[in-house]
């Protein structure tokens, strides 16, 4: 499973970074390029945003909802 998730790891860095390089590749002037970034960097930071928004983190685990309500309503 750890070998799995490390090369999915691997692959997906590997087209994040080709990806990177041929947008870059097509201007001649580095400056041009870092004022037209990809449509993945401009996602990201409306993802990064929409996060910041959020009220609280999730961090219920492995656990669904209902298994957390049932066990705070037995402590009750």
């Amino acid at each position: 499973m750890n070998r799995f998730v490390e090369h999915q790891m691997l692959t997906t860095f590997k087209e994040f970074r080709a990806d990177c390089h041929r947008h870059f590749k097509k201007y001649s002037d580095p400056e041009e390029a870092r004022a037209n970034p990809p449509n993945a960097l401009k996602q990201s930071r409306t993802n990064k945003a929409a996060r910041q928004k959020q009220p609280y983190n999730h961090s219920s685990g492995s656990k669904s909802f209902l298994q957390r309500q049932y066990e705070l309503a037995e402590r009750k």
